[in-house]
């Protein structure tokens, strides 16, 4: 969010954190994680680079470097033994969950941008064709946590299909695969990339996920204050690839201005009902709780909420930032 923000703005004071930030960072640790945590490495110093290149260009080259070191790490979860294909969770598990596939995604095409190797964009291409086959996606159009440890139905005339676990929705995972779709079709001119990403973002909107007219995005377990600490970060990273999302759109001069126009004025009200809840509803200190709907009551209160409710925010001041540049 940092990066995010700073971008954003043009307030440049936090720079020297993220550089801070890289010098410090626990790097051995890391590495014994699973694929899914590496993976959100990569991203981060894949924005950092870019924001590196207009503020201070010699940080690209360590920063696309830490980005390079954990994408070696990852690609070897991607495997064909099981489910035949996708990411596994981690080193030691074979469990194919949406997460860690979603963000290989966005990886690999990030990865293809910063390093223009084609074999990058092709594990992309790979990994969203396997993706959206996989059987993740369900019958609403939301993506659940993942496959089933057998990625088969049990009744033997449904055995040649993959079968979805049927486990939470995370808001999350509904977000993620966005930047990459929006990556991939820069690259691939696919309208069925644009058109896949529209149909998650809507199924979420007519979902459960907004339960309530006024537009407010909900997490499985906000309003009994249930979520743990990664769970309070889950909207606000599904703002954030939404943003991203957006802005990649805004910036295809292959579609005429008017459907980019039209595109970010669609879902400009469901952003700004939620970053208007965030506003509305931060306590007296700035502190924000993980559920939008109801008056910050300091249950539910961390980093991870304060940056999710940042990045509803966020979300918001880009899509009228793009909308101004379109002439709107």
């Amino acid at each position: 969010m940092v990066v995010d923000y700073s971008h954003l703005t043009g307030d440049h004071q936090f720079f020297q954190t993220v550089v801070q930030f890289y010098k410090n960072q626990p790097v051995f640790s890391l590495t014994t994680q699973k694929y899914d945590d590496k993976q959100w490495v990569i991203l981060t110093y894949l924005r950092g680079a870019a924001y590196a290149s207009i503020h201070d260009k010699n940080w690209v080259n360590p920063f696309l470097s830490r980005a390079q070191f954990f994408y070696r790490l990852v690609r070897p979860g991607w495997d064909n033994s099981a489910c035949g294909g996708g990411m596994n969770w981690g080193p030691f598990t074979k469990y194919k969950n949406a997460v860690t596939t979603e963000l290989f995604i966005a990886t690999a095409v990030g990865m293809y941008e910063a390093f223009h190797r084609d074999g990058m964009l092709e594990a992309s291409i790979r990994a969203w064709i396997w993706f959206k086959n996989s059987g993740m996606i369900n019958a609403q159009g939301l993506v659940n946590d993942g496959l089933t440890t057998t990625c088969q139905y049990p009744l033997i005339v449904f055995c040649g299909r993959r079968r979805n676990n049927g486990q939470t929705t995370w808001t999350y995972n509904q977000g993620i695969v966005l930047s990459g779709l929006s990556k991939l079709y820069k690259h691939t001119g696919d309208p069925s990339l644009i058109e896949a990403a529209q149909h998650l973002i809507d199924s979420v909107i007519s979902s459960g996920l907004v339960p309530a007219d006024d537009g407010i995005l909900v997490e499985s377990g906000d309003q009994a204050r249930t979520c743990n600490q990664d769970q309070w970060m889950f909207k606000g990273v599904f703002f954030e690839h939404l943003g991203y999302f957006l802005w990649d759109v805004a910036e295809m001069q292959e579609l005429t201005v008017a459907t980019r126009v039209a595109l970010l004025q669609k879902y400009r009200p469901f952003i700004h009902a939620n970053a208007h809840a965030v506003w509305t509803v931060r306590g007296e200190d700035g502190t924000v709780s993980s559920y939008w709907s109801e008056p910050s009551d300091h249950r539910q209160v961390s980093v991870e909420t304060l940056g999710s409710g940042v990045a509803a925010l966020a979300c918001a001041v880009r899509v009228d930032l793009l909308l101004e540049s379109l002439g709107e």
